[in-house]
């Protein structure tokens, strides 16, 4: 919510609030909070499994547009924010880190996806989106379609199975996903001349076939997940507030909102009330701005008293 709106709402409800001040109460805390969320990208860039998108979002003090990215490994999420969608962002995060990257096809990532850096992994649910948007005028789109969706029902079971990652999560792909893999892209194959390269299907068809790899590496690993939907889902929040606040005044406040976007959905993933934390963080950073970061983390905190 922008500042302004709760500057109106708190003070309709009798607690006369500037602006200004809510502004500069979300400036410290966001400066306060920072190495907190700094130690939480940290914790993420050394982990084996990184997945990863970005958003764009408008900046008041430039024509083009920032650029809210997210990193997460499954229990931890980082935000991060960034003036430009310059693969510079992916590449300070994640360095020379070495292991799985699941991303979509954007070149952005190439750099942080070099041999001897980290393996690319593609999101289905990406590349079946195209179909989707080919159907309308397409109707052959429909049997690419129906075969992503076997795919993620096969995911659905082993979750339900509670196998994901497992061995045995392995033999199920192995046994159900890869025989409808080599159908999907046999019949991508088969359509492929039938279709004008820069037509809805014709797009759909080669983003699959260039990305085949990074697509069906998820067959043969069964700890590289079949989309990048979490990643999807946790920039959400960024959607939500580009309807609500628009824009970010500069670089600096991006970084600040992305702190806080860290923290709170840490907490969340923690089962932390963010309120909570945020009250007893920020009042314990104020008086030892040295306390140990450990203390801080949201799924390490313990609530006051």
């Amino acid at each position: 919510m922008p500042v302004a709106r709760q500057a109106e709402q708190m003070t309709r409800e009798g607690v006369p609030t500037s602006r200004a001040t809510l502004n500069r109460i979300f400036l410290r805390a966001g400066s306060l909070l920072s190495p907190v969320a700094r130690w939480i990208l940290q914790r993420i860039a050394s982990s084996e499994l990184v997945l990863a998108d970005e958003t764009p979002m408008r900046q008041q003090d430039q024509d083009s547009k920032g650029y809210f990215w997210v990193f997460s490994n499954e229990q931890l999420t980082a935000y991060v924010y960034s003036s430009s969608r310059s693969g510079e962002t992916p590449k300070n995060v994640l360095g020379n880190s070495k292991g799985d990257l699941v991303v979509d096809g954007y070149t952005g990532y190439n750099q942080v996806t070099t041999p001897g850096k980290r393996w690319r992994s593609g999101c289905n649910a990406h590349a079946r989106r195209k179909f989707c948007e080919a159907k309308p005028k397409t109707p052959e789109a429909q049997r690419a379609i129906d075969l992503y969706n076997e795919l993620f029902v096969i995911e659905r079971d082993a979750q339900q199975q509670g196998i994901v990652g497992t061995a045995a999560h392995l033999a199920l792909r192995q046994q159900r996903s890869a025989p409808i893999v080599e159908k999907l892209y046999a019949y991508l194959e088969q359509q492929k001349p039938l279709h004008l390269p820069k037509g809805k299907m014709g797009e759909a068809i080669n983003y699959a076939l260039n990305n085949q790899i990074e697509l069906t590496r998820f067959s043969s690993d069964p700890k590289i997940p079949i989309s990048n939907n979490h990643s999807e889902r946790q920039l959400r929040v960024v959607a939500s507030g580009r309807k609500n606040y628009q824009s970010v005044g500069n670089e600096s406040a991006g970084q600040k909102i992305a702190t806080l976007y860290t923290l709170t959905a840490c907490c969340k993933a923690a089962g932390v009330n963010p309120t909570i934390y945020l009250t007893d963080a920020l009042e314990r950073l104020e008086v030892d701005p040295n306390i140990p970061i450990e203390e801080l983390l949201p799924h390490n905190w313990k609530p006051p008293g």
